[in-house]
């Protein structure tokens, strides 16, 4: 079974905005205040921090930054990209103005609405079969290890009407990924 990582978004005041570990003892707190503390002198340029346990990923992003922290089994990097992509969607221009100008500003009332897509999206990472999640166009094709897959086949499941992404899993990383919507943000790099 994949263990769930924790998903940590800051806003660039380092006020958390969202994270996966909801506990009432407040412990993320002192992981927000970990990665504030090591993107202050980081910058941009601090992508990935590996340790024997675990393998931390940092996605800045103007007025975001989004961390994760995963133990073993996923190409977190990719899908953190992804992410961002899909929360950015449901952000409005008016919205992403507003963290530009005010980065002080407290952002979880603005991003309210998007916990339930940003829950949907986590959770999913434990899932043996991503689902189609409706309105968004995103779906993950899990290949079993022991498939031989070929091109064709793997074109054959991205033909999905209205897909935005598709991400292609193989042995608990992604292998393919294929960006639909010409209108969607830029693509995953």
């Amino acid at each position: 079974m994949l263990s769930l990582p924790e998903v940590h978004i800051l806003s660039g005041a380092g006020k958390p905005i969202f994270s996966t570990k909801d506990d009432d003892d407040c412990s993320n707190v002192s992981t927000a205040g970990l990665i504030q503390g090591i993107s202050s002198f980081a910058d941009d340029a601090l992508r990935q921090i590996t340790t024997p346990t675990h393998v931390l990923t940092f996605l800045p992003y103007s007025a975001f930054l989004t961390f994760t922290t995963c133990l073993e089994g996923l190409n977190v990097g990719r899908l953190l990209h992804l992410l961002k992509h899909h929360l950015l969607v449901f952000l409005t221009q008016n919205g992403v103005s507003l963290m530009e100008s005010n980065p002080n500003y407290d952002l979880r009332n603005l991003l309210y609405g998007t916990h339930g897509v940003l829950m949907a999206v986590v959770s999913a990472w434990t899932s043996q079969v991503w689902p189609q999640l409706d309105g968004i166009g995103v779906r993950l094709i899990p290949i079993p290890p022991s498939t031989t897959t070929t091109r064709r086949h793997i074109q054959s499941c991205m033909d999905v009407p209205g897909l935005v992404f598709g991400l292609i899993s193989h042995a608990d990383g992604v292998v393919a990924y294929k960006q639909g919507l010409p209108d969607h943000p830029l693509p995953i790099e």
